[in-house]
């Protein structure tokens, strides 16, 4: 729920505020807007690691009773999602192990699909979609997309 990108836009931000440039309504706005670019910055790095995120949040139902906990929350899940990983939530830490079998069940559960892109330029995100139509009893997780490899 905080960064050091976070930090240093919320310091900068105190100043202007400081010397009469914003007000404490567009400051709270321009936080938000930090805590979200934060978050994709964190999931854009994650990506382009290609690397699968998963989160293990075992603060149980605590986890919503404030809206910091919740919104950062919230963020592992975003990230998670992205990557074609997963954010565990379990009631305790009596249920770790449950979840860390989850994880382990579904790193063996994988399959890989792979392509290849025409295209050979460009360093931007790549949005992918994968679905099975003639299955819909079948879950599908995968990566939002990629960042092609330089």
């Amino acid at each position: 729920n905080f960064s050091n990108l976070v930090r240093d836009l919320t310091k900068a931000e105190a100043e202007a505020v400081r010397d009469g440039g914003e007000t404490p309504a567009s400051a709270k706005r321009s936080l938000d807007s930090r805590r979200a670019r934060a978050v994709l910055e964190t999931q854009k790095a994650v990506q382009q690691a290609d690397a699968a995120f998963y989160s293990i949040n075992p603060g149980g139902t605590s986890v919503r009773l404030n809206m910091i906990s919740t919104r950062a929350q919230n963020a592992m899940q975003a990230i998670a999602e992205s990557t074609g990983g997963n954010a565990f939530v379990p009631d305790g830490e009596q249920h770790l192990e449950r979840v860390f079998n989850e994880i382990a069940a579904e790193l063996r559960g994988q399959y890989l699909l792979q392509y290849y892109s025409n295209s050979q330029t460009g360093a931007e995100f790549r949005a992918i979609k994968v679905s099975i139509p003639a299955r819909s009893e079948l879950r599908v997780r995968a990566r939002q997309g990629y960042y092609p490899k330089k």
